[in-house]
């Protein structure tokens, strides 16, 4: 896509190439969706179907990630019964304190709460990845440092002059994707004049 600036906060996205499909699917039916009407969309109107296709982008995603092998079905499960767990543990617990505060057992209904509690908080942690899906996903966590941490001059000293502009555009799409899109532009402000 061609992306054009028309305002401080406003954007045209243009498709300019409509016959090279992308992969991974999921990629595929997120430019679709944001092409549905027009191969040129304007960010300050909406006229793509991006709302009512992101579930089903999202599905796909996920099936993306399973099928490049970065993404453990299995251990996404385990994960999901854990959380079932722990809720309907919380439940319980929260039901079952004033019987057992009436019996005497007031603190272990509290214990039971925050066991519940610290089970729930623990399953988000759990890693539904896979070894190649950690593989790439500290990739990504060093090329975010190297972004964060990259100065012009030496980007300039490393690379030919003619060139390292170029190193500028190839990576702001990753910047943006890690939030650090402001720090890269002001990093760069002076190689382009318009």
């Amino acid at each position: 896509i061609e992306i054009e600036q028309i305002d401080r906060k406003e954007y045209v996205l243009r498709k300019i190439n409509s016959e090279k499909a992308i992969s991974p699917v999921s990629s595929q039916l997120l430019l679709d969706a944001l092409f549905s009407s027009s191969d040129e969309i304007n960010t300050k109107k909406k006229t793509s179907s991006l709302g009512t296709e992101a579930k089903n982008i999202w599905d796909q995603t996920k099936k993306d990630t399973e099928a490049l092998n970065y993404i453990d079905n299995k251990k996404t499960n385990i994960s999901t019964l854990i959380v079932v767990f722990a809720v309907i543990f919380f439940i319980a617990s929260m039901t079952g304190i004033p019987f057992l505060a009436m019996m005497g057992f007031g603190i272990a209904g509290t214990t039971i709460l925050l066991t519940s509690v610290i089970i729930f908080v623990m399953s988000f942690l759990l890693d539904s990845r896979t070894e190649e899906g950690n593989k790439v996903y500290y990739e990504l966590q060093g090329f975010k440092m190297y972004i964060n941490t990259a100065e012009k001059h030496r980007i300039e000293f490393h690379n030919d002059p003619k060139k390292y502009r170029g190193v500028f555009e190839k990576l702001l799409p990753y910047a943006i994707l890690f939030g650090l899109e402001k720090k890269w532009i002001k990093e760069f402000e002076d190689i382009y004049t318009e």
